[in-house]
C-alpha cells in the first residue's frame, strides 16, 4: 500500500510526514482549498525537501486547472507527479 498525506503548506509538515513514512506529500494547487500553496510558495517547499534529500514523492493536486498552468507548477516546483 502506498500513503499520501495531501494538503501540506508548510515545510515542517512535509518533514514530519516523510518522517512517519509517507510514500508521498500531496501539494494543492486550487485556490479555492483552505490547503491551497501557491506556486512559488511550493518552490521553496520543494526546494528545501530536495536539499534535505527527502525520499517523498512529492504530486501536485490540481482541480480543473488549465494544462499550461499544471506544466509550469510541474516544471518550477519539480514534482513527481499530479
Amino acid at each position: 500500500m502506498k500513503v499520501k498525506i495531501c494538503g501540506i503548506t508548510r515545510l515542517e509538515d512535509a518533514l514530519f510526514a516523510a518522517d512517519v513514512g509517507a510514500d508521498m506529500i500531496g501539494l494543492n494547487f486550487y485556490p479555492g482549498s483552505p490547503r491551497y500553496i501557491p506556486v512559488e510558495k511550493a518552490i521553496l517547499l520543494t526546494g528545501e525537501l530536495k536539499r534535505r534529500n527527502v525520499n517523498s514523492n512529492v504530486i501536485g493536486v490540481f482541480v480543473n486547472a488549465k494544462a499550461e498552468y499544471v506544466q509550469r507548477a510541474v516544471e518550477l516546483c519539480g514534482l513527481d507527479g499530479v
